[in-house]
């Protein structure tokens, strides 16, 4: 009928007109033929032996078992070396998939992906065993990994990052050598543990090893190991610690005047028979407003030795994400508990302006009390003068900020 075409050809267009009766047995199948213009192609099976006729029913007939016409997947990859070595011409018949027809069948491409994974890995590997007509590869690099040929082929992604990762790293113009390193280094590290797997399941993780690649990839461009970033950084931590530790450590002797000042105003101070202002308590209280400025300014001192520790916190940081922007996320709690440091001894320096608020406010409200014998406006001065300096520097602050995001 039609010479040029071959068995398994004309087998898949009869089996198209027909609807199948069942699953095959002993390879055979019973089919109905259901499309008009199906008899002489019939008659041309039943002449080359293919195709038998049911005597009960003209138009059923049993095809018989041909090769490389497979009732489904499983059936097709059933046999170990389908599985990396493909058929020159075959025919899957629940998925209607004819292997070199035009356009391409959906699982043609992710079959040839698949054999391709499988050839990219041989590449790369140690030692392969084909003993029983099947494929394992061995992976050797420090542990031993050894990838069986198994798939499932329905189920399996698209592997769209093939190209990327036979001539980004298995073939790559340069760092080759290196590149097959690192890959072999994934592989193990991701199934450490594990003596053998299927490459069905390195092709469920593929995006995973790609990622891991590029990272691992991006460490030896820069030439750097994990280990030794992870050194420099630690002793970067350190060393910044220590500077903002030192902030308030430094100003630790002049905050024994802050009790001494108590000591002399509540031991100094005198209270007159008659509710006067004496010369001594101003005298003594000028002195606690000139500690009051003192130390808001040795305060404000260390506050802008603490932004300028932050600033430098903040730029190293800046300058680590863009150059190993592939290991960032494994050292953000390190600058996290720095952010913590420098907002920890930002709130020691308010309170010691609290401290150092409240001695202008007692000291305040002891000579209002000695000189108007009021106690209620002792009180109240003694409350306003504890709180003015924290207020001021607060406003002071802002005022900065805003200069600073104007400029």
């Amino acid at each position: 009928m039609t010479p040029n075409k071959d068995q398994l050809t004309l087998v898949v267009e009869f089996y198209r007109k027909c609807n199948p009766l069942g699953p095959p047995s002993d390879g055979e199948i019973v089919l109905e033929l259901c499309q008009v213009g199906g008899e002489a192609l019939a008659q041309t099976l039943i002449g080359m032996d293919l195709l038998q006729p049911l005597p009960d029913d003209a138009s059923k007939f049993v095809l018989r078992k041909i090769p490389n016409f497979f009732w489904d997947v499983d059936d097709f990859l059933l046999k170990p070396e389908r599985r990396f070595k493909p058929p020159r011409k075959f025919y899957v018949a629940s998925q209607d998939w004819l292997s070199d027809e035009s356009p391409s069948h959906e699982l043609q491409l992710k079959y040839k992906r698949a054999i391709r994974l499988l050839e990219l890995l041989r590449e790369v590997s140690a030692h392969e065993d084909t003993a029983g007509n099947d494929l394992k590869l061995v992976i050797l690099h420090k542990e031993k990994l050894v990838v069986g040929s198994e798939y499932n082929l329905l189920e399996m992604q698209e592997l769209d990052g093939l190209e990327e990762f036979d001539k980004e790293y298995v073939n790559s113009d340069t760092h080759q050598e290196k590149k097959r390193d690192i890959l072999k280094t994934v592989l193990v590290e991701m199934y450490s543990g594990k003596k053998s797997i299927q490459v069905g399941r390195l092709i469920d993780d593929f995006n995973e090893i790609l990622s891991r690649l590029s990272h691992g990839y991006d460490l030896f461009v820069h030439d750097f190991s994990f280990s030794k970033i992870k050194s420099e950084v630690e002793r970067d931590k350190l060393e910044f610690t220590t500077r903002l530790n030192k902030v308030f450590s430094d100003i630790q002797n002049q905050l024994l005047a802050v009790p001494a000042a108590l000591l002399l105003v509540g031991s100094q101070m005198e209270k007159p028979e008659l509710a006067e202002l004496q010369l001594g308590n101003l005298a003594i209280w000028l002195g606690a407003v000139i500690f009051f400025v003192l130390m808001e300014l040795l305060i404000r001192n260390q506050r802008n030795t603490l932004q300028a520790v932050k600033g430098e916190v903040d730029l190293q940081r800046t300058i680590f994400k863009e150059d190993h922007v592939a290991v960032y996320g494994k050292f953000k709690n390190i600058y996290r508990e720095l952010d913590d440091r420098f907002n920890h001894q930002c709130k020691l320096l308010w309170f010691l302006r609290g401290l150092v608020g409240a001695v202008l406010g007692f000291t305040t409200g002891m000579l209002v009390w000695y000189s108007s014998g009021t106690a209620g406006y002792a009180f109240i001065a003694a409350i306003i003068l504890t709180i003015f300096p924290i207020l001021l520097a607060l406003l002071i602050n802002d005022f900065f900020q805003k200069t600073k995001s104007d400029d």
